[in-house]
């Protein structure tokens, strides 16, 4: 018999041999497939969008945004709890020295606007705005050493020994708020001089008419933030209830 010749392109393509599949065993997983390749995503995806020419100027101005947001975040975070630090102060020597909180706010308020660096024209420093004598006579008292005229901005310290003076004037002058708030600022021996040569004259009114303008000025100032912290306070019942009392006794 002859052979028949086949044709070649029925041949074409040629035909791998078929690899008979893995037999399945029973208990063992099954194989995992080859993991895909990766994909370029994210942030790479985008930055090769880019021309190279303008990613510099890309960079630069991310780095600007980034920076302001962690600006502002910082500003809203700290402010407040500097505030919050400061209010804790009053009320802790408030209760220590038997001050009214919303007083020794009002004080550092009129003294240096809260700012803990705060330095005067006569080298007063910090909070409550203390001379380095005053300073020392009350961390004596305290039982203090101070290492020098920088530790009062310290808002602790500073704070610390400000009440101290501030209580040993409201003892000084019999709990006369005029009295006492105009001899923080120009000493108590010129206060006591001005209501020793005049015995029949009200405190407010020693104050308004014989004190030094400054003084006069400065009693005022005080007054009117001790009331609006007084205010702001009484939601959180810290405010002393005696400080208006202060204010009606001394008027009379």
């Amino acid at each position: 018999m002859t052979e028949e010749k086949k044709n070649p392109a029925e041949d074409w393509p040629p035909q791998e041999p078929c690899e008979s599949p893995e037999p399945v065993v029973p208990g063992r997983a099954a194989a995992e497939p080859p993991p895909l390749p990766p994909m370029q995503h994210g942030p790479r995806r985008w930055i090769a969008g880019i021309p190279p020419h303008l990613r510099r100027r890309v960079f630069i101005a991310a780095v600007g945004v980034v920076l302001a947001v962690a600006c502002v975040v910082v500003y809203l975070t700290t402010r407040p709890s500097k505030l919050r630090s400061l209010h804790d102060l009053a009320r802790f020597y408030g209760r220590r020295r038997d001050l009214d909180p919303a007083l020794i706010l009002a004080v550092v308020q009129a003294e240096s606007s809260g700012r803990p660096k705060a330095v005067s024209r006569s080298n007063a420093r910090g909070l409550m705005q203390l001379m380095w004598p005053t300073a020392l006579d009350m961390a004596k008292k305290e039982k203090l050493e101070l290492a020098g005229p920088e530790a009062l901005f310290d808002p602790a310290l500073n704070v610390r020994l400000g009440t101290r003076y501030l209580a040993l004037m409201r003892r000084m002058f019999d709990d006369d708020p005029f009295l006492y708030l105009a001899a923080y600022n120009c000493g108590p021996g010129r206060m006591s001089r001005l209501r020793k040569a005049n015995p029949k004259m009200a405190s407010w009114e020693l104050v308004a008419l014989e004190a030094p303008s400054e003084t006069r000025v400065y009693v005022r100032r005080v007054m009117r933030y001790w009331d609006g912290f007084r205010k702001e306070l009484a939601a959180e019942g810290t405010a002393d209830a005696k400080g208006t009392a202060h204010l009606r006794s001394s008027r009379r």
